[in-house]
């Protein structure tokens, strides 16, 4: 009777895992099964193509010394005496012989070698790099990726299955009110990664197909990881399809920003970050959404995991481990100042924002060896020309002082604030392990409010947003008209305030006009001494 092939299993892909890297398996061994005991010899028969079996196959023959080399005819198994090629599929099956007699023929089965896309670095370090359907060819492995990009301008199409992915301007219309947005998400969770690992690297690979190139722009694309599961159904109005619908906030607050060029052909992002909290929280996957953070005229388009006229420009993943446990700082908390503050000196003679500006927070790591500090003047920490960030070991003195012991900084007294809100957050690392951000706060900083002539008397002029504007007035002073003739009209919004005869001819109207002076932190021992309202 024939023999039945065993391993590699039936569509198996041969990974090597004995070193901290994943390697193929360039020398597998073959086993096989049988039902009697007295065979004497085997043949193995590997097709020289999978595929065509026209090209006929090559014959391992444990009776002769030039094949017999690798056969262990007790455990009914083989090792090729020489490498097989990787991102190969080969085909094989087994026949026995008795007394130089050749038995029936088994049958079939394949297995796939894995393109080596990857290797060992040092004794500890390893990296691969994945691309869609790149490492087995014949059954598009891997199929890790799944992106699209979504369209305000066409709300409700689905672009999973397209070649290209689009971000920037809309693709649809030249509107600059409609813009696009790229998702990619990333799972190499069932990769056979040996042993226990941290990720010390990340980079994805984008290529660029067009972009920025009629005006030559450099823009900023930030990363940001999505709120929202999504599937092949996706569009900018539901992230699976018909009745559902995105979060009020698609995307945390970016962890990576970086300036692309009109000119780029490839762009290595670094998504470290993502990759070793996802990797922590053992979820080797990410879910991440990239736009367009600063101004462009243009639809900026990349390569997908669908892209066919060039499967080298797929998006490749480049992964570097180093054997040991993930481990990463945790975010800190107790931010101080409190979000949304507005800082004033409490102790002065008149209303004026603090000296300096002095941001604390809390957090238990011990091991630290870097802080992260990032400001920015908008809220998702992307605007290149708003948002600076610095390692608090190395900052300048001009800048402000850093006081490691009690977690606190202290920006310099010459530091010029104005009408805007500053966003701030921290964090901590240790070496290449990214500590997870903290949450943003926010404060602004008033200027010196009023005159004072020396004598300790001070005068101050009060008006809607007087003291900011830009950030949100300070003060707030509400007015309105009530006109008896208009009783159930608000005419709060018109821009102008009527007084005595209705605008009509007839009837009454009333000003109403609420100053709350609590809004803004007075002297203690201020005495007021006079107050004049004006109005034109």
């Amino acid at each position: 009777s024939a023999g039945s092939n065993y391993l590699p299993m039936n569509n198996d892909i041969v990974w090597n895992v004995s070193t901290h890297a994943l390697l193929p398996n360039l020398t597998p061994t073959f086993t096989w099964n049988h039902s009697s005991n007295s065979v004497d010899d085997w043949r193995v028969y590997v097709w020289n193509d999978a595929f065509d079996s026209r090209q006929g196959w090559s014959v391992f023959d444990s009776r002769f010394a030039s094949t017999n080399a690798g056969f262990d005819l007790a455990n009914n198994s083989w090792i090729p005496q020489f490498n097989l090629s990787d991102a190969e599929t080969y085909k094989w099956f087994v026949q026995p012989i008795t007394d130089d007699i050749l038995g029936a023929r088994g049958n079939d089965t394949i297995f796939h070698v894995p393109k080596e896309t990857g290797g060992i670095i040092n004794s500890t370090d390893a990296d691969l790099l994945l691309r869609e359907g790149e490492i087995v060819p014949s059954m598009a492995y891997p199929a890790i990726f799944m992106d699209s990009f979504i369209d305000s301008g066409t709300s409700n199409t689905q672009f999973e299955t397209s070649t290209s992915m689009y971000m920037g301007r809309s693709t649809v219309t030249t509107s600059s009110n409609h813009y696009s947005l790229m998702l990619i998400q990333v799972d190499w969770s069932t990769l056979p990664i040996p042993g226990t690992y941290e990720f010390t690297e990340a980079y994805l690979t984008l290529y660029k197909l067009s972009g920025g190139t009629s005006q030559q722009e450099n823009i900023t694309v930030a990363i940001c990881e999505v709120n929202d599961d999504w599937n092949e159904s996706v569009s900018f109005n539901n992230p699976r399809g018909s009745g559902t619908s995105w979060s009020s906030n698609r995307c945390d607050t970016p962890f990576e920003v970086t300036e692309i060029s009109y000119n780029d052909a490839s762009i290595d992002f670094d998504i470290t970050y993502a990759v070793q909290h996802a990797h922590a929280l053992g979820n080797d996957k990410l879910n991440l959404m990239f736009y367009v953070a600063s101004n462009t005229t243009d639809e900026w388009e990349f390569a997908s995991s669908d892209h066919t006229i060039d499967e080298s420009r797929r998006p490749a993943l480049d992964l570097t481990w180093r054997t040991g446990n993930q481990w990463l700082p945790s975010a800190s908390t107790g931010l101080g100042p409190a979000d949304d503050s507005t800082l004033w000196n409490t102790s002065a003679s008149q209303p004026m924002g603090v000296d300096s500006v002095e941001l604390n927070w809390t957090n238990q790591v011990s091991n630290g060896t870097k802080w992260i500090l990032q400001l920015s003047k908008s809220p998702d920490f992307a605007r290149g020309n708003d948002t600076s960030t610095f390692d608090l070991s190395e900052i300048n003195s001009s800048i402000g002082e850093w006081d490691s012991q009690n977690l606190t900084f202290t920006f310099d007294e010459n530091t010029t604030w104005g009408d805007f809100w500053t966003f701030w957050r921290v964090r901590v690392d240790q070496d290449y392990r990214l500590g997870k951000w903290s949450d943003a706060h926010s404060f602004r900083v008033p200027r010196t409010i009023g005159v004072s002539d020396g004598n300790g008397n001070v005068t101050v002029d009060l008006y809607q947003g007087s003291i900011f504007s830009s950030s949100g007035n300070l003060p707030n002073i509400p007015d309105a008209t009530v006109d008896s003739n208009q009783a159930n009209s608000n005419l709060e919004s018109d821009g102008y305030l009527n007084l005595g005869i209705s605008s009509t001819g007839t009837g009454e109207s009333r000003i109403f006009i609420e100053f709350d002076l609590s809004e803004i932190p007075f002297p203690a021992a201020m005495t007021p001494t006079n107050a004049l309202l004006q109005l034109e």
